[in-house]
């Protein structure tokens, strides 16, 4: 089902819950998270603040108000709701993000460690934790990251196998070719969720495959606009920046605002 097919379900739904309880939280962090998916962050972060002015104490109100503030008022909002809620995982992802976003990459390395040990089976924490350590130059360590999770699904084992190989290469070139292969086994799997598009584009990024991995990020983006929203500032894309296919992706999904 597309987002345009939901959001019209999603906004019945709170409707009929409002009209029941004009003070019902989680339909008004549904309603805003509808119009932070539109593109309508105005109307988005009112609703967050109203959600928040009812209970302030909502961790889910807060790390989705964080999305549509600046840099620093977002990291300041994701702090409070991992304080709230420690054992969110969301939380721990969204703090990373946000330290990632302003160039603190050895607190992001905190938040990306909680992450690991709350989600130790899936791909994506790796390729989180990885990508940290080689932003603060830790390239034996990202390539350790892909050896700390027990993927629990043959997808996440083999982005994690071809994760782990592409980061090898980095120290030992020969095995580019390896890598490679590996990458390019998953590109031709039918249907990789938005999640896996998004892991295997860093994957071809760590290769060195630009075309391959902007391809892939506009595959991971399409059906997933609201998770696209800080190219201006996500340190992922540093190789990217100066491409102006990258930049167009930019201008198309990018609401960040660079601190």
């Amino acid at each position: 089902m597309t987002l345009q097919e939901v959001l019209p379900k999603v906004r019945a739904e709170a409707g009929k819950a409002l009209a029941l309880d004009p003070d019902n939280v989680d339909a008004i962090i549904a309603l805003a998270s509808a119009d932070s998916t539109e593109g309508n962050v105005a109307k988005a972060k009112a609703g967050y603040e109203r959600a928040l002015r009812i209970d302030p104490s909502n961790a889910i109100a807060r790390l989705d108000y964080a999305l549509v503030l600046p840099l620093k008022q977002a990291l300041a909002e994701t702090l409070k709701a991992a304080q709230l809620d420690p054992q969110n995982a969301t939380a721990q992802n969204n703090l990373a993000t946000n330290y990632l976003n302003l160039g603190e990459y050895q607190q992001a390395l905190s938040a990306s460690q909680a992450l690991l040990r709350l989600t130790p089976h899936i791909a994506d924490t790796a390729f989180n934790l990885a990508m940290n350590y080689a932003l603060l130059h830790r390239d034996q360590d990202a390539v350790h990251a892909f050896d700390l999770i027990q993927p629990t699904t043959p997808l996440d084992r083999q982005l994690a196998a071809a994760g782990k190989l592409a980061y090898q290469s980095v120290l030992e070139p020969k095995l580019h070719a390896q890598a490679r292969a590996a990458a390019d086994a998953l590109h031709r799997q039918p249907s990789l969720d938005p999640q896996s598009l998004y892991d295997l584009m860093q994957v071809y990024l760590v290769l060195g495959d630009k075309d391959m991995a902007l391809d892939l990020l506009k595959k991971s983006c399409d059906p997933s606009p609201q998770s696209c929203t800080d190219f201006a500032t996500n340190p992922t894309y540093l190789s990217l920046r100066g491409d102006p296919r990258f930049q167009a992706l930019a201008k198309r999904y990018d609401i960040s605002t660079p601190q």
